[in-house]
């Protein structure tokens, strides 16, 4: 399922808790990073506005954590809930952006920061939300539009996460359902295996066949295209394998080839 556009979010190492009325006053058009890439019409899968370039990346913003596991467990289905990691190997850069039409998050801070390696934090969605997350080495632009996305939306209550490699690849990232382990995405750091032949000079790939909608695969993207991967192309729905299958609602995503690689690897 092809949409069009966003990217939403930004973490932080820091485990404070973020109050729901400080975090839906904020409109998330204040920050330069995230108005550039809302400006920017990019191909997403599985949300809805844009992600850009040239916007200013000196934000000091650290986003900060949401509730612990066991407040989110007395919640469970009536939200939707992301912890994400860093094992990237060094900070990483982030920008979360949501539909505009769609509600704020709950609890978690969601500015444009940056998220040490290692460290996590949580964000909790409301009904209704849709959004998606661009991710790349802390020492590089995010709103170039070639990054790697976290992509997602809680529509109807019932939720729905992918990992797109569609406009470009910077960072890889896998996420799973927290209940029963299944997973997209791709912990593969794609520069290891083949030359980039499209950087951007920002760290990221970008994808030859971001307007290809059936494809293939560039050869760069490949080694991430297979059941349950990353969307390499805008139609690649066999990576859509993480749809309304989590019932709780429970999910981790995690940034970087240090990350337990997705199970569907092996067969690829």
């Amino acid at each position: 399922m092809q949409f069009t556009l966003l990217s939403l979010l930004a973490l932080s190492p820091l485990a404070v808790l973020a109050s729901p009325a400080a975090v839906r006053s904020v409109p998330q058009e204040q920050y330069p990073a995230v108005a550039s890439r809302l400006a920017l019409s990019i191909a997403t899968i599985n949300a809805q506005p844009t992600a850009a370039s040239d916007a200013s990346e000196n934000e000091a913003a650290v986003p900060t954590q949401g509730p612990g596991h066991a407040q989110v467990n007395a919640a469970m289905a009536a939200r939707m809930t992301i912890t994400f990691k860093n094992s990237h190997g060094d900070a990483i850069s982030t920008v979360h952006v949501r539909d505009p039409s769609a509600p704020g998050p709950v609890s978690g801070n969601t500015a444009p920061g940056k998220m040490a390696d290692g460290s996590s934090a949580v964000v909790v969605f409301p009904p209704g939300w849709i959004g998606n997350i661009a991710v790349n080495d802390g020492a590089y632009s995010d709103t170039t539009g070639d990054e790697s996305l976290i992509e997602a939306n809680f529509v109807n209550s019932k939720g729905t996460i992918n990992v797109s490699y569609v406009n470009g690849f910077s960072a890889a990232i896998t996420c799973k359902c927290n209940e029963n382990n299944i997973y997209v995405g791709c912990n593969k750091n794609l520069y290891s295996l083949h030359k980039c032949n499209t950087s951007n000079g920002q760290n990221s790939c970008r994808n030859p066949s971001r307007n290809k909608d059936n494809g293939p695969a560039d050869v760069f993207f490949a080694p991430c295209h297979g059941k349950g991967g990353a969307y390499t192309y805008p139609k690649d729905d066999n990576a859509n394998q993480l749809t309304w299958k989590c019932p709780s609602e429970q999910y981790t995503c995690c940034v970087g080839s240090k990350c337990p690689p997705n199970p569907n690897q092996a067969h690829w």
